[in-house]
């Protein structure tokens, strides 16, 4: 999860189901974001958590949650605008005690400006929102839909794509695409640069939302370079490495150069090569992984229309596939953990 957001520049994460118990939430926090808000249920069902990347400029000034797994909240401040971001994950049945009390709690602080993640387990409009439409408005959309009005939230994928058919999750059991799954904000925070989108199913059995409003970028310390030893076992680095330092050697190692500066040139050289190289294998990673995304989300999206268990198959395999570069990328970042740490 953590390396799926680094890899989309996610700078605040809202994430529902965690399935951990509350001592074990720290797993969501490494160099890059730590963990700002959590609820867990005693038994690792539900729960719910807000992250930070570390290098993006929020003042944090307080932070809560439920006891059941349901809700977390923070708030904070960017450049003096009082932000107040909020994770939910509603019961499966309509539950109007639990609505009650996201509107009371949010309605607190009146003076903020609203970012809400949530899957509510409901369906604003049971026409769009189903791949079965129902003209019925369940108990479950009516609590949402009152919800939305009373903060004066706006549905932000809606009003950007206001007749388009797009799913968050899809039921094994029946069979079924809905869009149960959401980021509501308030109105100060619309403007012509927000922007979001629906991610292909990949990490869970939800789709991910991304998300963007104008605020401003802050620049960053650049970060120490460490030499990544992984390409110690990597061949063709090895190969190239030897070959090249050959020719390096051959041109500046003579009788006329101080050892002291050919030993520093030497390393600066191994440096920017490593450097160069790596950047290439990253980008060959992840023009990787945006292909099997994109071969996913083409896939869900015929799945949409029409299912069929030759894409079901297709599917499993090319999630199996991104499984398997997502957790080598994981175990790579434990490693560089371990170098910093240890």
């Amino acid at each position: 999860v953590l390396e799926y957001l680094y890899r989309k520049n996610a700078d605040i994460a809202l994430i529902q189901e965690t399935h951990l118990k509350q001592g074990d939430v720290a797993r969501f926090q490494n160099k890059h974001y730590k963990l700002l808000a959590s609820s867990s249920a005693p038994n690792k069902t539900k729960g719910v958590c807000i992250l930070l990347k570390r290098k993006f400029y929020l003042t944090t000034t307080y932070s809560t949650s439920d006891e059941n797994g349901r809700l977390a909240l923070v708030t904070g401040s960017i450049l003096n605008h009082k932000l107040i971001f909020i994770s939910v994950y509603c019961p499966n049945e309509p539950d109007r005690d639990f609505f009650t009390y996201i509107a009371n709690t949010l309605l607190e602080y009146n003076d903020y400006s609203i970012v809400l993640g949530s899957d509510f387990n409901a369906v604003v409009n049971p026409i769009f929102d189903k791949s079965h439409p129902d003209a019925v408005v369940n108990l479950s959309s009516s609590l949402l839909n009152t919800l939305i009005k009373d903060l004066n939230l706006i549905d932000l994928w809606r009003m950007q794509n206001f007749d388009i058919r797009d799913y968050t999750f899809f039921s094994n059991r029946h069979k079924t695409f809905s869009r149960i799954d959401y980021v509501f904000v308030s109105p100060s925070l619309v403007s012509g640069d927000t922007s979001i989108s629906i991610q292909p199913i990949l990490i869970s059995d939800h789709s991910a939302l991304l998300c963007s409003v104008d605020l401003p970028n802050l620049k960053n310390r650049a970060p120490r370079w460490r030499f990544n030893t992984s390409l110690l076992t990597n061949s063709t680095f090895l190969s190239l490495l030897k070959l090249q330092l050959k020719d390096f050697l051959d041109i500046n190692a003579n009788e006329d150069i101080n050892p002291q500066v050919l030993w520093e040139t030497t390393k600066c050289f191994i440096r920017g090569f490593s450097i160069s190289f790596s950047s290439m294998l990253a980008k060959t990673k992840r023009a990787q992984v945006s292909n099997l995304e994109n071969q996913v989300e083409s896939l869900q999206n015929l799945q949409k229309l029409s299912r069929s268990d030759d894409q079901s198959t297709l599917l499993a395999s090319l999630k199996e596939e991104y499984d398997a570069i997502t957790l080598s990328k994981a175990e790579f970042i434990l490693h560089r953990t371990r170098q910093k740490y240890y």
